[in-house]
């Protein structure tokens, strides 16, 4: 187990409960959903493998705290954390505008994966939502960023 799995259970652990205590709260019917950010932008920094157990997480921490659809929110997380971390070997990294756009457009893809697992409501309802949801979560990606940069051995200088 390396340094980023147990601070990204740490970051997830900290997400679902945000989730739960601060965003039930939310004015809007739409709300961001940090366990999609979270393993998102760790994804695009670590790779495809963490981003994938990340996504993994997420989902299990969805389903635990919604209690139903649980391979919806399996499939959904654990596949577009490993695709975001496709884009993290693909592109520059470090640069925080990758990340906006990643989970911009990672969302897209996860809520569409599980609106075609579980077809719970129409296209029309659908598609205002999903947009709402990507732009309040690519808002508060630069906060997912900065957090696992700053907790990443690797942001620390050694000197020789």
């Amino acid at each position: 187990m390396t340094w980023a799995t147990l601070v990204l259970g740490l970051h997830l652990f900290l997400a679902a409960g945000l989730q739960v205590a601060v965003l039930a709260f939310w004015p809007a019917k739409v709300r961001p959903d940090l366990l999609l950010i979270w393993p998102l932008v760790a994804g695009v920094l670590y790779g495809p493998r963490l981003g994938m157990l990340a996504g993994f997480g997420g989902g299990l921490w969805l389903f635990a705290l919604q209690g139903f659809y649980p391979g919806s929110f399996l499939l959904s997380h654990t596949t577009t954390g490993y695709l975001a971390g496709l884009v993290g070997q693909r592109f520059f990294k470090e640069n925080w505008v990758v990340h906006v756009l990643t989970v911009g457009g990672g969302t897209f893809i996860s809520e569409g994966i599980f609106f075609v697992l579980s077809l719970q409501v129409g296209l029309a309802d659908w598609w205002p939502t999903v947009w709402r949801e990507a732009l309040y979560n690519a808002l508060l990606t630069p906060l997912a960023f900065v957090a696992l940069r700053r907790l990443s051995p690797a942001e620390k200088e050694t000197t020789v």
